[in-house]
């Protein structure tokens, strides 16, 4: 069984590494194939001593997944607070007429003086405000739409999980 045999190859790798599985907190798997009929935990983290002891004590947690076949897995060390959460650039931003309009524009109003550096920062930080705010306001319904489909993946997850979903439902997915 060539499973057995990557399996026995990987548990030696972690073992002379000297690194050691996190812990999975949330859910018990993080990817499932498409039609939902093979589940599993693929996603890990491995970690030494010496990073527990640098960073204290941590969990990994699944959540649960969106559009893709995986779920996010997130770190959680000692509660710690990592900030504002990153700006994300929307791919299908710019093949909207309107979008270039918005960056112009926002380009043009935060206008800063000073060192060059800070003068990129400050007009990005403003670009990115307006961007999320254009976002929202134009792609309302994409929101919504997004909202119900995750819905509708954590149900079929969760029917999965307890070998309740149909073969009409595997298709499907």
């Amino acid at each position: 069984m060539p499973s057995v045999k990557y399996r026995a190859l990987f548990n030696g790798v972690v073992e002379e590494l000297e690194v050691e599985d996190v812990d999975l907190v949330g859910r018990k798997f993080t990817w499932y194939q498409p039609n939902d009929r093979s589940i599993s935990r693929i996603d890990r983290a491995l970690v030494s001593d010496k990073w527990r002891e640098y960073r204290g004590n941590l969990s990994l947690w699944a959540l649960p997944r969106d559009v893709s076949d995986h779920c996010p897995l997130v770190w959680k060390v000692d509660a710690s607070d990592w900030g504002p959460k990153p700006f994300h650039f929307i791919n299908f931003w710019p093949e909207n007429r309107k979008f270039k309009r918005v960056v112009e524009e926002a380009w043009r109003k935060y206008g800063a003086s000073g060192w060059m550096g800070f003068v990129l920062k400050s007009k990005v930080k403003g670009l990115k405000v307006d961007i999320r705010e254009w976002s929202r306001l134009e792609y309302v319904n994409v929101d919504m739409r997004l909202l119900k489909l995750k819905e509708e993946i954590e149900g079929l997850d969760g029917k999965s999980k307890e070998g309740l979903l149909t073969n009409l439902e595997g298709d499907e997915w």
